[in-house]
């Protein structure tokens, strides 16, 4: 499990342009596996619970782009801020 969250980008701090964040989830148990995303993207912190994860990034503006399943137990979400 890759636990890289930076610390940089949290939300409330200057930002221009257009971000992606790509998210990976286990559908089966609802937990959160990994979160990249742009340079200075704004970001909510991530939680074990992939929908509230899910949940605060779109509730700071994030759009649903693309989910594609991996794998059974691993879906990847593609989120993007303008």
């Amino acid at each position: 499990m890759d636990n890289h969250i930076r610390t940089g980008g949290i939300i409330g701090s200057a930002w221009m342009g257009k971000h992606v964040v790509i998210i990976r989830c286990n559908p089966q148990n609802n937990r959160f596996l990994s979160m990249h995303s742009s340079y200075e993207a704004p970001l909510e912190p991530a939680v074990q619970n992939c929908a509230q994860t899910l949940s605060n990034l779109l509730s700071i503006g994030y759009k649903l782009k693309q989910a594609v399943a991996i794998s059974h137990d691993d879906i990847q979400y593609i989120l993007v801020k303008t």
